[in-house]
């Protein structure tokens, strides 16, 4: 369907890649494999001419100091466009009480 997409003039996409780590995948309920796959993809849409948007979410539990030097590196070893990146953080639950 991709190849479709692209002879219609698909030319930019948002891929969200998430995390690379299979723990934080797994606790945010996510059922992506992991980067083998993600270079796999990134290559066929490349391939098609397709710009790709990777969105990534860092600061989950497994995550170390690291983290966001590795996503960008690899943003960038895999000619990533554009990268909207969230950082997880805790919010406090709003108040929905009737008063």
């Amino acid at each position: 369907m991709i190849e479709k997409a692209a002879e219609a003039g698909l030319r930019s996409l948002l891929v969200g890649f998430e995390n690379f780590l299979q723990d934080n995948l797994k606790q945010s309920n996510k059922k992506q494999t992991l980067k083998a796959d993600y270079e796999k993809a990134v290559k066929r849409l490349h391939n098609l001419g397709i710009m790709i948007n990777g969105s990534f979410v860092c600061g989950l539990n497994n995550d170390n100091r690291d983290v966001l030097k590795r996503t960008v590196d690899w943003g960038v070893a895999n000619g990533i466009t554009t990268s909207p990146i969230a950082f997880l953080h805790p919010t406090p639950e709003p108040d929905c009480t009737i008063k």
